[in-house]
């Protein structure tokens, strides 16, 4: 979590999600101020993911109403030979959406115009899930009988061609595993 102004402040670098606490509590830190300089603090994003071998993807919310001229080519080309990708989210009415699309087409990244800041928790949601990975998995499987209850389905064994993959919630029975 990086945010920005005139200047970027790393608030919690890449790390695996073991603590929600603290990374709520990193959010709650997070105040509004003044400018919207991106580059550095983009730039800054970029050399934290350089070198993982994960998915690498950043989230971009701002206004889009840069205080200084940049040219954003040689950071996205960066970007683009590290396989990063990147998204945006233009908030406000009076966010430069041109400017805010235009850096997540460069990296074929997805554009969110959100006027009101009330729609930013589904727009994380849908991004994380997007930018998690594609979990259609398409190959023949045959599947495993997980419960006894279900004994009937395992003397017929039909071959499927795919599956979404998942982990089971608390709650959830699983009758069936691939």
């Amino acid at each position: 979590i990086i945010t920005f102004n005139d200047q970027y402040q790393l608030h919690l670098p890449p790390t695996a999600l073991t603590d929600k606490e603290q990374v709520e509590e990193s959010i709650a830190k997070i105040a509004a101020g003044g400018g919207t300089i991106i580059y550095p603090a983009l730039e800054q994003a970029v050399e934290l993911l350089a070198g993982s071998s994960k998915s690498k993807h950043i989230i971009l919310l701002s206004d889009g109403q840069e205080g200084k001229n940049y040219s954003y080519s040689s950071l996205l080309n960066k970007m683009a030979k590290q396989e990063i990708s990147l998204s945006t989210i233009a908030l406000g009415s009076d966010a430069d959406q041109t400017f805010m699309q235009q850096l997540a087409d460069n990296l074929d990244g997805r554009y969110y115009y959100v006027p009101q800041s009330a729609d930013l928790p589904g727009i994380f949601l849908q991004e994380t899930a997007l930018a998690g990975g594609n979990y259609l998995v398409e190959e023949e499987f045959r599947p495993v009988v997980a419960d006894s209850s279900f004994r009937s389905f395992a003397s017929t064994k039909p071959l499927f061609t795919g599956y979404v993959a998942s982990t089971p919630k608390p709650l959830a029975e699983g009758l069936l595993t691939t």
